[in-house]
């Protein structure tokens, strides 16, 4: 659990490159709107999702 934890607290600019330099092919957008979706949900949660 902590490993996804830092990989939430990464910042997106180091995201990008790390999955730069890992795939070949770009991080799709709608991935990308889906982690910002995630957050806001959890964010918004009235019970903690974990």
């Amino acid at each position: 659990l902590s490993g996804t934890l830092r990989k939430r607290l990464i910042p997106r600019s180091e995201n990008r490159e790390r999955a730069a330099k890992g795939r070949h092919h770009k991080v799709p957008q709608e991935s990308q709107l889906s982690v910002a979706l995630v957050e806001v949900g959890i964010q918004n949660a009235p019970k903690p999702m974990i």
